[in-house]
């Protein structure tokens, strides 16, 4: 799993529990709301953000190894060492994308999304916002309020 998924799946998490926490829990978390919704917002860059990313360090590890005629040992399909039956070198492996990675970045943002929005709610019906500022915060971080929720 890719850095960038790994900690929308974390932040997700957190802010799941704070969706169903008891009041009490959830008024202390939304004094930090600002703070949150800043990683919210940070982690939603990040995820969109990935494929520009990859594709400088793509390409800044390719131009570095043609440039500097860099070669990595053969490893031996038998003993997984370095390999004394072949020619003893060959030029190293570039990463790829995947797209167990596409699918993972997409559920992954989904799913923070998702959980930001179920806290905002929380802290909605708890009347610690009002109605336009819900609606404020989930246009902040690209989401909609749910007619059925007010």
């Amino acid at each position: 799993m890719i850095y960038t998924v790994h900690r929308a799946k974390l932040l997700t998490e957190q802010l799941r529990k704070f969706s169903d926490a008891d009041s009490w829990m959830v008024v202390g978390q939304f004094s930090n709301l600002e703070f949150w919704l800043h990683e919210v917002k940070s982690a939603l860059n990040a995820i969109d953000g990935h494929n520009l990313r990859f594709d400088a360090m793509y390409e800044s590890q390719k131009k570095w190894i043609e440039s500097h005629n860099i070669e990595v040992p053969d490893h031996c399909p038998i003993c997984q060492g370095i390999c004394d039956l072949g020619e003893g070198t060959r030029k190293p492996t570039l990463p790829k994308k995947s797209s167990q990675t596409k699918s993972d970045k997409k559920t992954s943002r989904k799913e923070l999304l998702n959980s930001a929005y179920f806290f905002l709610r929380r802290c909605y019906r708890l009347n610690l916002i009002n109605v336009q500022e819900l609606k404020m915060r989930c246009e902040e971080i690209g989401t909609s309020v749910d007619i059925m929720d007010l």
